[in-house]
């Protein structure tokens, strides 16, 4: 599957990002114009996601396996991966199930290779109640998130991914989402694999994402991984603690680079 990109810088190390689930480029895009002064950045939508192909299937070895056909079909080797939740499980399996991609380092954010009970239920209502055939704006679908929604940062992620031409749309594919919730919350089982190289968990001090059991998981698949903590941050560290994961982003892969 063909995925949609935006490259921003010209010369320096690969870096691909990989957004989360209900996200896109777009969550990511001003992260990636600031690492494009020393990297040459490729920001892509996963399956289902943004301006990228939409499909009935929705798992981590399709996901996976996109990514692979993407870092193949672009000759970019080796590879700095930086990825949120959804796309955080999708990076680690193919660090995992796929040794052919020469990835030099990865950073995850606020996810580990575990199972999660699915909490997305008021985000699935929340979005459902947008009555996409009447709104005319942004303003008017804030309006309906803020009743379920009542974190500003994480309407303001929602509202990047409404599209209004040609008709207001969401940009993911909702109901093939919400019909394989349970498969994107969980992680294949892989207990015998492990990926040699250097990686990096952020976790933000509000979320319970990577908790003891998300720990022990880590330390079982990515023996050489760090996991740091981001205070005043939740799962979408991108969004409310900008300025400091990009501190983190640049000082673990300057060092990885040198």
């Amino acid at each position: 599957m063909s995925l949609y990109f935006q490259k921003t810088g010209t010369q320096g190390p690969v870096i691909v990002i990989l957004h989360g689930l209900f996200g896109s480029h777009k969550n990511w895009r001003s992260i990636a114009k600031i690492l494009s002064r020393q990297f040459q950045v490729y920001n892509l939508d996963l399956r289902n996601h943004g301006a990228s192909i939409k499909s009935d299937e929705m798992n981590y070895p399709l996901l996976a396996q996109d990514i692979h056909q993407f870092i193949v079909q672009h000759h970019l080797s080796p590879v700095y991966i930086i990825a949120h939740s959804m796309g955080g499980k999708a990076a680690m399996y193919l660090a995992l199930c796929m040794p052919d991609i020469d990835i030099a380092a990865m950073l995850i954010v606020d996810i580990a290779p575990i199972c999660y009970t699915h909490r997305f239920k008021i985000i699935f209502k929340a979005l459902s109640q947008v009555p996409l055939d009447k709104i005319r704006d942004r303003k008017q679908a804030h309006d309906y998130l803020v009743q379920y929604l009542h974190e500003p940062a994480l309407t303001d992620f929602f509202l990047l991914n409404l599209s209004l031409r040609p008709k207001p749309h969401w940009t993911f594919h909702l109901p093939v989402l919400q019909g394989n919730i349970a498969s994107i919350a969980c992680f294949p089982e892989l207990s015998d694999r492990q990926f040699p190289g250097k990686v990096m968990f952020v976790r933000g001090a509000q979320s319970d994402y990577i908790d003891a059991r998300g720990r022990s998981a880590i330390k079982q698949f990515f023996p050489r991984a760090r996991i740091i903590t981001v205070k005043n941050a939740g799962h979408w560290l991108h969004a409310q603690q900008r300025e400091v994961l990009l501190q983190i982003i640049r000082h673990f892969f300057h060092n990885k680079s040198h």
